[in-house]
């Protein structure tokens, strides 16, 4: 873990004329430290967040700066970024700070806040869309930063790709943890993998758009009526409703659900459905990778979205049931 000394002697070398407030570490599932800095002028009132981001400890380079190029002053409800560099081998990029937020994770806890949940709903349909007003020259799925396009030919090839990572974890799943899921997990699968393969002229033909996931309760931070995205590391060229399911993913069965399903665009059946897929698609995703990480015995019905009572289980079935219309094997009340 990196320490308060080194984070200062990188701020200084980037910041010279800034002096550190307070560190917060950040409260994410990452493969590296990732650190928010507050820190003040010596002359000025104004504050900013930086964040630290070591490459070497990553699976891949982070591309929280590169999408910051992309965005800022294209997409509202984000915090823009202030600059971005190297110092003592360690990579940083800093951002405009903005006092007395809350992670949405926590703003929904209690219901004191329930009078903005309209206008939070907004906002993230908001940053949602203008997002979707954005592209890149070709290419769809994750981005190849340093050619600045999509790294495949197109979104069926996309989605094909991640479910044969799934079909993997799911593989690892079952090894460790028991024949008991196996049904409910290869059905689920199955179907997933034969709708992306019937559907092709449906898949080839989405439109290619900026499209953020990993839209998570403590990606948002809120103040008042105000909202703003963080963590805009994740991102992939490709249908603008896979937005709608990450999100859904996680808050449906919560009242905020309620208030974010009515902010949005009025969808057709179809589009409703395909946004179900999609949810079911991300639930799959965490679970997956939860589970696969998890000792054997651990009971997987109980895995849950952060800030959601309801399990993954819980909510796969219902994704599934709109999906497909018919339900998954009720082995999974079985596993522990």
């Amino acid at each position: 873990m990196k320490c308060t000394f080194l984070t200062s002697a990188i701020f200084k070398q980037a910041m010279p004329d800034w002096q550190i407030k307070e560190m917060i570490r950040l409260d994410i599932e990452s493969v590296n430290d990732n650190y928010r800095v507050l820190a003040k002028s010596k002359t000025s009132e104004q504050q900013f967040f930086m964040k630290l981001i070591a490459d070497t400890e990553r699976a891949t380079p982070s591309f929280e700066p590169f999408m910051h190029e992309l965005l800022d002053g294209k997409v509202r409800h984000i915090i823009p970024m202030t600059c971005a560099g190297e110092a003592s081998g360690q990579h940083y990029f800093i951002t405009e700070y903005i006092p007395d937020t809350t992670e949405l994770l926590h703003a929904l806890e209690p219901n004191d806040h329930a009078a903005h949940w309209t206008n939070w709903s907004e906002k993230i349909v908001t940053f949602i869309e203008d997002c979707a007003t954005l592209t890149l020259p070709s290419g769809y799925g994750f981005i190849a930063q340093e050619a600045r396009v999509g790294a495949l030919a197109n979104w069926q090839t996309f989605l094909n790709k991640n479910l044969e990572g799934v079909g993997a974890k799911i593989s690892e799943i079952i090894t460790k943890h028991g024949d008991r899921i196996a049904p409910y997990l290869r059905t689920l699968h199955a179907q997933m993998t034969h709708a992306v393969a019937e559907n092709s002229d449906h898949w080839l033909s989405v439109k290619r758009c900026f499209v953020p996931i990993d839209l998570n309760l403590k990606n948002f931070l809120v103040r008042g009526e105000q909202l703003y995205a963080i963590d805009l590391e994740s991102f992939v060229i490709g249908d603008p409703l896979l937005a709608y399911g990450e999100f859904m993913g996680h808050t449906h069965k919560t009242p905020f659900a309620e208030a974010f399903a009515a902010a949005q665009p009025p969808w057709t059946p179809e589009q409703e459905k395909q946004i179900h897929f999609y949810a079911l698609l991300a639930n799959l995703n965490v679970f997956c990778f939860v589970a696969s990480s998890l000792d054997k015995g651990a009971d997987l019905n109980n895995i849950k979205p952060w800030g959601n009572p309801n399990s993954f289980i819980t909510l796969m079935q219902e994704h599934y049931q709109t999906c497909f219309g018919e339900p998954l094997p009720e082995i999974v009340q079985s596993i522990a």
